[in-house]
């Protein structure tokens, strides 16, 4: 007989879900297609670092990203022309200006992640590299490489592409814990990153959809899920 006790945090998951994801759907489908979008872009990994270095520890730094005129700045195109002292100057007004938190801690990590790219040729020629990887978890050992990218941003980045082998990941943040902490299987409850992330692709399977899917649902729609569970 399954454990009811076990059972509840997931079944209670499922409806919420399955209600948001009702009202919701049209709005996640835009989402992925945009998602489509970004994959195709042949900068998309100095891309993912800069989006994962912006939004560490608030999302407000997207504006990094969103904002044109700023975005325009630290394409990679805009700062391969430059010296280092100049980048790391792009970089610290640049972020500064998209009131990105730790200005002074990650300034450093993208300089550095800047010049490992370079070592690798470029975006272009890291991005051939990491296509040819055969699996999800030697892509996210290649991108672990950078500083900064643990196994959150390891699995986000490549799920901002909607890449193929990352549609069943899920990139487990604050939002996200608070989710399971009201269901009742609190982050701190499982033994590591991966089997929370199998309890959660285990709700999306329930619910008939992509673990990508869910994500965006988790991320997007924190409040109302909450308001459910």
């Amino acid at each position: 007989m399954p454990d009811k006790t076990a059972l509840q945090p997931k079944m209670t998951l499922v409806a919420a879900i399955r209600a948001v994801y009702r009202q919701h759907r049209s709005e996640i489908e835009k989402v992925m297609e945009g998602a489509r979008k970004t994959g195709e872009d042949p900068e998309w990994i100095w891309e993912g670092l800069l989006r994962s270095a912006a939004t560490l520890g608030g999302v407000r730094g997207i504006k990094l990203l969103e904002d044109p005129e700023l975005h325009a700045l630290v394409r990679w195109g805009a700062l391969e022309k430059l010296d280092e002292m100049e980048i790391e100057e792009r970089l610290r007004g640049a972020l500064k200006a998209a009131t990105v938190r730790w200005v002074d801690q990650k300034v450093p990590f993208l300089l550095e992640n800047f010049r490992l790219v370079k070592t690798m040729g470029g975006p272009r020629k890291a991005q051939e590299h990491l296509d040819a990887l055969p699996t999800r978890e030697g892509i996210m050992d290649f991108l672990r490489k950078f500083r900064g990218i643990g196994p959150k941003y390891s699995r986000n980045i490549m799920m901002d592409g909607y890449h193929p082998k990352f549609r069943n990941s899920i990139a487990i943040d604050l939002r996200i814990q608070k989710i399971l902490q009201k269901a009742g299987r609190p982050f701190g409850s499982y033994k590591g990153y991966g089997e929370a992330e199998q309890f959660l692709l285990g709700v999306a399977r329930e619910v008939g959809i992509e673990g990508w899917v869910l994500d965006r649902l988790l991320f997007l729609y924190n409040d109302e899920i909450l308001n459910r569970i």
